[in-house]
């Protein structure tokens, strides 16, 4: 749960506040996501046990600073929060990522098999299935990324 905060968390839109000369708008964001986030997590934790701290946590990130933060930038910065966030293109990437795993339903006709073989089939199938849809999208090109690993591989070598 604490790994979907990572993209949140990694961009720091705090400088966008102190370019404009609003630390202290910093401050009172943080605050209420505080205060979100305590109230959320208490909330969870009596109805989920201890993984509703995580799911509060990723909650307040999501529903209260980083729209509120977005906000913010896209009023005082001029462009509207669709050219802040391409939403169409993150959506793609959304999908992108998540529909390969598809791949993991096949998992009980192939339980009885050895770890490693399981591993190495899902590893392979999981794979392919980023690989094509990635190339299909037009997020990333196979044959650039081929050129890449070859390229990195002949390098090491």
């Amino acid at each position: 749960m604490y790994t979907l905060q990572l993209p949140l968390r990694i961009i720091n839109i705090s400088n966008m506040f102190f370019t404009a000369g609003r630390t202290g708008l910093v401050m009172w964001i943080h605050l209420l996501t505080l205060i979100v986030n305590a109230a959320m997590s208490l909330l969870l934790i009596r109805v989920m046990g201890p993984v509703g701290a995580a799911w509060g946590s990723f909650l307040s990130l999501t529903l209260c600073m980083f729209p509120i933060a977005l906000w913010w930038i896209g009023k005082h910065y001029g462009p509207g929060l669709r050219e802040i966030l391409p939403f169409r293109r993150l959506a793609l990437i959304a999908a992108v990522s998540l529909a390969p795993a598809i791949v993991f339903a096949i998992r009980p006709w192939v339980a009885s098999w050895p770890d490693y073989a399981r591993l190495a089939a899902m590893a392979v199938l999981y794979g392919a299935a980023t690989l094509i849809l990635l190339d299909r999208s037009g997020l990333v090109s196979a044959r650039t990324l081929w050129a890449d690993v070859r390229r990195h591989i002949s390098a090491r070598v």
